[in-house]
């Protein structure tokens, strides 16, 4: 898992060719332009999803994971709280569903991490996540999600 604020991303760029493509375009890219939905950077290989929705309240402890995609998390606007595991036997809650690219788990003890405005956070396949979670009050956010494909 990476976790930075996106001037800081120049530091990542040895990760690989599609991770670095994926940060320079959060970097230069103007999203309030698209709308809420997906939108391809390089077809199946890297795209990425505007999203916009109220944080939740209830924390559930149901975590996600991927195996053909790395999820590169950028907030535009708003505050929220992604819980966080890494992946060590824990219940599987939902099987693998290759077609949505997930499986769900039950999570033990969640670390928290804060995705403000500006903030990235990286999730590999061995890193599951659960984000859309309030710091306090329910707000609405703005986050784009950059879909990495691993080859």
């Amino acid at each position: 898992m990476i976790f930075d604020h996106v001037t800081n991303i120049s530091i990542y760029k040895n990760l690989g060719q599609r991770i670095n493509q994926a940060f320079e375009f959060i970097q230069t890219t103007d999203f309030s332009k698209y709308p809420k939905g997906k939108h391809e950077i390089d077809g199946d290989k890297l795209f990425f999803l505007v999203n916009e929705y109220e944080t939740k309240t209830v924390q559930n402890n149901i975590l996600e994971s991927h195996r053909k995609y790395i999820d590169l998390q950028y907030m535009i606007s708003g505050n929220e709280i992604i819980n966080f595991e890494v992946f060590v036997n824990q219940i599987v809650n939902k099987e693998y569903d290759e077609i949505s690219d997930y499986s769900l788990f039950v999570g033990q003890e969640s670390n928290k991490l804060c995705l403000s405005r500006g903030m990235c956070a990286m999730f590999f396949p061995n890193d599951l996540h659960m984000p859309g979670f309030a710091l306090t009050n329910s707000e609405q956010i703005k986050k784009i999600v950059v879909k990495i494909k691993i080859d």
